[in-house]
């Protein structure tokens, strides 16, 4: 008797929760619909606790998918990208530069050009540079999560 009112208001809280999004995703799913589910007193109860699930679930993706197709969320995930290159680029340098400052040794790929020379010799540029880094890495840390 008690399952069956601890799954009642499970499901419940679960559909309030998910109609008025009072509460997070993961924390509707994990804690009252998934929990709903797995409580169920009768096939009967857990039937209609995975179809409240899966309408959950399938409301989700939904919602992701149409985000994932307008323009902003594009041109986010372009800019995003374009950051990573940016972060790749820099480093690239920094480790030059580095390389070029120490007089350590040098892969083929590593540039020779001005600007490696520039912050192999300037510590203010080659701090700038590194603080770069950590702030490109920051945003690229936000663009993945």
């Amino acid at each position: 008797r008690v399952a069956g009112v601890r799954h009642a208001a499970l499901t419940a809280a679960g559909a309030w929760a998910s109609s008025t999004s009072a509460e997070p995703a993961q924390k509707i799913l994990e804690e009252y619909l998934r929990p709903a589910v797995a409580e169920a007193p009768g096939p009967t109860k857990a039937r209609s606790a995975r179809l409240a699930l899966g309408a959950y679930v399938a409301k989700l993706h939904a919602t992701l998918a149409a985000r994932s197709r307008t323009p902003e969320w594009q041109r986010s995930r372009r800019v995003a990208a374009d950051r990573r290159r940016e972060l790749e680029t820099c480093e690239r340098l920094a480790k030059a530069a580095e390389a070029a400052a120490t007089g350590g040794p040098r892969s083929k790929k590593q540039r020779t050009d001005a600007e490696v020379a520039r912050l192999a010799e300037n510590q203010t540029d080659a701090e700038h540079l590194r603080r770069q880094i950590i702030v490109l890495k920051r945003e690229c840390a936000i663009d993945d999560a």
